[in-house]
Parts: structure tokens; C-alpha cells; sequence
């Protein structure tokens, strides 16, 4: 039997036997199935995000005839890591066929494959993408705090980036304990299509700072990120410290160790919010009285046997946690403005670390409860008689002169009764069908300019440490408006407004707002 070669085409031969006959054959060899596929141009192809590359490959049978019209179909190993031009063909009469790969952010190997439509012949064409790494940003997870042996709630996470601060993918990032008690998920991750590399961290068994290092290499340059964060004891962490005003502040106005019964205050204390993230208020609807413990926080004062305060909310955001109350009334007795107190906060039954805290109490420390106007800067929330706020958006929204707001205060000193007790109790609302007026002196100020005596004040309705105070900006053509103009240039958004209250210990001190708000005037 004959044996043809592998080559395409036409040729004869002769069979002869024993020299009596002799016989002519012709012949013809046709291409075979697909069997081979040969680089032509683009293997082993090296180039930087963006750089346009071209393959191309010839298809052959098993004798190495080319194969034209054969339909074919390249493939990104990698999903997502390089472009095609197109993604099928057929090749053409020299058996060829070609597309146009634009290389992605992603480092390293980027393989593409180029088969026969059926896929019983294929192979990959090995392309190396060389990412410029330029940078890496902290996304998120730094100022987390938790208890000892518990995980960080949120995973830290980096992104790395090249020169034109495209996101790189598949860059080795390497995470490292520097300092302190935690333990890594990992060490080393690559980052993912969107450049960012992230791990999980639990807490240590001790207390203290805790620092992860994040980095990567790119040639001679380390580029590197620091998260910063908190394990905390069993006990919140509260600084004893008052000179360094972090703990205890005013719920209005913010300011610092400024505080009276009745008001509205806020203690800051890593350790009672862990198992949160935002808000968590004790009323969902804003009914009835306030709870004295949200989420196994309560705070005491006077302890052992004095009084829990009523709490509004619990917070933990942006790495910081915080307890909103209701000063207990009655805690001064009949002490001095600005005598110290003891006070415990307790989280799942552990008392603060340290011992009891000792936050001076005012006899009053008045502050104006805001509001976010359309401007995006927060202001006092004042109301005219129809109901309607103050606003900065159009003249007609802002207050006129002889207009007569009201606006919303806590820390106001409450009348007394004849046993030197606040006629209004801890959590509790005003009397209904009557209003608890205030009859010592609250004077108004705007624009630095006294008003005297607000027009009346009294316990705010359906809420819990907040009065009510009325007052008049003072009308067109009196003499307090034009000091007021000279100084502030009416119209204008924020004047000042302030208020004040007599210290019921000594009459020639007044106890003004630590933090003012302000006003708009039209």
C-alpha cells in the first residue's frame, strides 16, 4: 500500500509485474484536520497597562498544510485582564489569523488563548503586563476599637495604584503586625480587579495600641500605609483626665466639661460601643421615658446608691464611642457650681477602668440645640410662632427684626421648690395641660448685644431636658439693630446668638454658653 507524504497536492505512479504489465496511477493529497497551531508574532509579549499588542498564529494540519476558513476564537485566560479587538475569526487562505490585545492593570501573566471553535486545538500565548505601582491609598479600618479577644468589626483595606492612579491588580501587598496584641487573617494578598488588598484582624489578649503596616514593593520604592488601632480592657476607658477635654461634653453646643443637671451631656468612653456601628437610639418612636441602660451601658452617679442617668443613644463612629444622657437633677444638692461628682460608666457589668470619674458640675451650662441648615453649617433651631424654622435659602426664611422665635436650650437652671428640689423630674416631661416656666433670669444675647430677659421659658413638651425659650430680635430702627448692623453687616447668616443664666450661688456670676451658636438675620 502506498504511503503518501504530508504535503498538498497532485502526482502519479507506476505498478509493474514481472515486467508484463505496467500500470499509471494518479493521485491527489487534500488538507487534514486542524492538529497545529504556530506563534507567528506576539508570544511571550511583555508590555505596560494600555500598550496595544498584536497575535498572530497559523493554523496546520498534521503535515503542516496551512487551513484557511477554519473558524477560531480567542480567549482572555484571565477574565477582565486584557481587551480583545475580536474574539472570533477565521483564518485566512494562508491559514492565518490575528487580533489586537490592549493589556489591562493587571500584573504579571496575562494569558491569552487561541482555539479552534470545536476546542479540540489550542494554545495559550503568554503575555506579561509590567505595572508601574505609584502609590497605595488606606481605604478604610483604621480607628477601630474592641474588646481584648474580640475581631475588629470592619476589614482594613488598601488599594494600590499606578502613575495615572488606575487601580493595579494582582500586586503583592504584605500586612504586619508593628505594634501591639492583634491577630492577622494574612499576611500577604493580592490585590483584586478594583486594586484593593484587605484582611481581617482580631484583637490580642492585651490592652493597648494596636499598629498594622501595610506594604508594597515596586523596584527600588516601598509604598506603605499605618492603621491605628484600639484593644481595650474588659471595662470602658474613659480619660479621667479633664484638662484634656475629651470625655464629658455639652449635648448642644459641644463644649467641653460643660455640664448641669437636667442637661443634656455627652460622655466619650472606648469600651461601651463595640458591638455597634453608628447610632442606636433607646426609642425607636420617641415615646415615653428614657431607658437607664442601652446595650449593657449605664452610667451612675453618686455611686453606689445614687441615681443611673437616662440615656438618649449609644454611638460608636469614625473610631469613636459615646453615651448620650440626661444629667440627673438634684445631683448638686446644695453644692457650689462646678463641684465634682463622682461618675461610673458600665459596660456589660464592667465599671470604667480606673475608678470613678470626677466631671465638675455645673448649676447650669446652658446650650442651644442645631440644626443643619440648606447651607450644610449648623445653626441654632429657632421657630416662629406659625411653626416654620429659620433658614439661610431665601431672605424670607431668615429671622426679621421684631420677629419673636423660640428656640430649643438644655442645661437651664429649673425652678425650685421650697425644699431646694427641681419641680421638673429626671426623665420626666412637663406637667400636662400647663407649662413649667422658668422665673429667674435667662438673658438673651445676639450679636454680642444684650437683649435682657428672654420673654418666657419654659419645660419643653413630649422632651427630656430641653426647654424652650422665647425671645424678640430686636425690631427696625431700635438701637440694638443698628449696633447689631454695625457690626455684622445685616443681612447676614451668622450672628451671634447667645445665652446666659445667674449662678444661684452667687448673683454677680453669670454662667454664659461656653459655645455660641448664631443666627440669621435678614
Amino acid at each position: 500500500m502506498p504511503v503518501f507524504g504530508g504535503k498538498v497536492g497532485q502526482g502519479s505512479f507506476s505498478i509493474s509485474a514481472a515486467n508484463l504489465t505496467s500500470f499509471d496511477y494518479r493521485y491527489q493529497v487534500v488538507a487534514g484536520a486542524p492538529n497545529t497551531i504556530l506563534f507567528l508574532n506576539g508570544n511571550n509579549s511583555t508590555g505596560v497597562p494600555g500598550q496595544l499588542i498584536t497575535l498572530t498564529a497559523e493554523l496546520t494540519d498534521i503535515g503542516g498544510n496551512p487551513l484557511s476558513g477554519v473558524a477560531m476564537t480567542w480567549t482572555p485566560v484571565n477574565p477582565g485582564t486584557v481587551t480583545l479587538s475580536s474574539a472570533t475569526g477565521t483564518t485566512d487562505t494562508t491559514g492565518r489569523i490575528s487580533t489586537e490585545v490592549t493589556l489591562g492593570n493587571t500584573s504579571g501573566p496575562t494569558p491569552v488563548k487561541l482555539s479552534t471553535a470545536d476546542g479540540k486545538v489550542s494554545v495559550n500565548f503568554n503575555i506579561t503586563v509590567n505595572v508601574v505601582v505609584a502609590g497605595m491609598t488606606l481605604v478604610s479600618g483604621t480607628g477601630q476599637s474592641v474588646l481584648v479577644n474580640t475581631p475588629f468589626p470592619n476589614p482594613l483595606v488598601v488599594q494600590v495604584n499606578d502613575a495615572h492612579n488606575n487601580p493595579v491588580t494582582n500586586a503583592p501587598v504584605t500586612f504586619s503586625l508593628t505594634s501591639g496584641s492583634a491577630v492577622l487573617g494574612a499576611t500577604n494578598v493580592n490585590t483584586a480587579a478594583n486594586g484593593q488588598a484587605s484582611i481581617n484582624v482580631a484583637a490580642g489578649a492585651n490592652a493597648g495600641p494596636v499598629v498594622i503596616t501595610a506594604s508594597t514593593t515596586a523596584g527600588n520604592n516601598v509604598y506603605s500605609q499605618t492603621f491605628n488601632l484600639t484593644v481595650t480592657p474588659p471595662g470602658p476607658v474613659c480619660d479621667a483626665n479633664l484638662a484634656n477635654q475629651d470625655t464629658f461634653f455639652n449635648g448642644a453646643s459641644f463644649a467641653p466639661n460643660f455640664i448641669a443637671p437636667g442637661g443634656i451631656a455627652l460622655i466619650y468612653c472606648q469600651g461601651i460601643a463595640n458591638g455597634i456601628q453608628g447610632v442606636v437610639t433607646s426609642n425607636d418612636f420617641g415615646f415615653g421615658p428614657l431607658p437607664m441602660q442601652v446595650q449593657g451601658v449605664n452610667v451612675q452617679f453618686n455611686p453606689p446608691s445614687g441615681p443611673f442617668a437616662p440615656i438618649y443613644y449609644l454611638a460608636n463612629q469614625n473610631g469613636k464611642q459615646w453615651v448620650a444622657i440626661q444629667v440627673p437633677f438634684g445631683i448638686l444638692g446644695t453644692n457650689p457650681s462646678g463641684t465634682a461628682v463622682p461618675v461610673v460608666v458600665t459596660a456589660n457589668g464592667e465599671a470604667n477602668v480606673g475608678g470613678a470619674l470626677m466631671p465638675q458640675i455645673m448649676a447650669g451650662a446652658p446650650g442651644f440645640l442645631e440644626y443643619v441648615m440648606s447651607d450644610g453649617v449648623s445653626r441654632a433651631i429657632l421657630v416662629r410662632a406659625d411653626g416654620s424654622l429659620i433658614d439661610v435659602d431665601t431672605p424670607g426664611h431668615m429671622a426679621k427684626p421684631g420677629e419673636t422665635l423660640r428656640a430649643f436650650v438644655t442645661g437651664l437652671i429649673p425652678p425650685m421648690t421650697s425644699t431646694g428640689q427641681s419641680e421638673i423630674a429626671t426623665n420626666a416631661f412637663a406637667p400636662v395641660g400647663t407649662d413649667l416656666t422658668i422665673t429667674t433670669p435667662v438673658i438673651m444675647g445676639i450679636g454680642h448685644v444684650g437683649l435682657g430677659n428672654a420673654t418666657s421659658v419654659i419645660y419643653a413638651h413630649d422632651l427630656i431636658g430641653v426647654w424652650e425659650v422665647e425671645f424678640v430680635v430686636p425690631a427696625t430702627g431700635s438701637k440694638a439693630l443698628t449696633t447689631i448692623n454695625s457690626r455684622y453687616s445685616l443681612p447676614n447668616n451668622n450672628v451671634p446668638l447667645n445665652i446666659a443664666v445667674p449662678d444661684p450661688t452667687n448673683n454677680n456670676v453669670r454662667i454664659g454658653n461656653k459655645k455660641g451658636s448664631a443666627i440669621p438675620i435678614q
